[in-house]
């Protein structure tokens, strides 16, 4: 393809794909830098680990809806609670929600964040470990497991 002169290449559709993906995920980043008046230095987009890259896209649902909602199905989640707490057996699969302050990775900067809902559904209790000080329950999701993110105040 000529292009003003000079000769283009066109890349694969997968290829093409990527860059965009690429570049709309760091027009998300630049409207949650924005929103919380940061600034940062951005590594090697491949060098950006996952967690990051799901903490920025959660903010972004936060600051330009109010909420984010994203598949989970596999992941395991472990949640630390009062030895004394007790699980009826009834209740070791299903949705779970929590309400309280979550703490976001924005490239090494950390946004906390007060009143956020956090609802996970479709999951199961699959371990529950025990000492004096904490039981650690880990939980995994379903087919069709979602973790849904929004602000309630």
């Amino acid at each position: 393809m000529n292009a003003g002169g000079f000769v283009a290449t066109p890349k694969s559709n997968e290829e093409i794909d990527e860059l965009k993906s690429a570049l709309d995920w760091l027009a998300r980043a630049k409207v949650v830098a924005r929103h919380y008046g940061l600034d940062a230095i951005l590594p090697s987009l491949r060098k950006i680990p996952d967690r990051t890259q799901c903490d920025v896209d959660a903010l972004w649902g936060i600051v330009t809806s109010n909420v984010i909602e994203v598949p989970i199905p596999g992941i395991t989640l472990p949640i630390q609670v009062s030895p004394n707490v007790t699980i009826p057996s009834e209740m070791t699969s299903g949705t779970m929600q929590m309400i309280g302050s979550a703490t976001f990775d924005f490239f090494g900067q950390k946004i906390e964040l007060s009143d956020i809902e956090q609802a996970f559904t479709q999951m199961e209790l699959v371990n529950t470990e025990v000492d004096s000080m904490t039981k650690r329950l880990t939980f995994r999701g379903k087919q069709g497991a979602s973790l849904t993110r929004r602000k309630v105040a």
